[in-house]
């Protein structure tokens, strides 16, 4: 329903739209159903924000533990994928630290073949 006509568009649900940026223009009646409270819960950035809207009612309280818990497996999934990202880094760092070593190894044989090489041409360098 247009709520300023009062012309229903359909009988089946309701839709409504709550603007976050116009909290401070809450009516009485908004206060009244708490919807600043709600519009203030839904426009929070971090679990400590949520945590003190909260506490201050039941329903939103309910709904933060819900949040929470939808959220929680989530960051278990983050976390692990982290530490699986981490360890890659770690594998891929070890694996240049090897080939790099592996190419010292290579290029001190080379050294030492070439000064071989020059001290039987009988070139001394030291």
């Amino acid at each position: 329903m247009n709520e300023k006509t009062h012309k229903v568009y359909n009988d089946r649900f309701t839709l409504r739209c709550l603007d976050l940026t116009k909290i401070k223009l809450a009516t009485d009646k908004d206060k009244e159903y708490n919807v600043d409270k709600w519009a203030t819960f839904f426009k929070a950035k971090t679990w400590r924000e949520i945590k003190m809207i909260a506490a201050q009612d039941s329903y939103i309280n309910d709904t933060a533990k819900n949040l929470f818990l939808a959220n929680e497996d989530e960051q278990i999934r983050k976390l692990a994928l982290d530490a699986e990202e981490h360890q890659n880094f770690i594998n891929s760092l070890q694996n240049k630290i090897d080939r790099q070593a592996s190419e010292i190894d290579r290029q001190a044989s080379e050294i030492e073949k070439l000064k071989k090489q020059l001290n039987d041409n009988g070139i001394n360098i030291g």
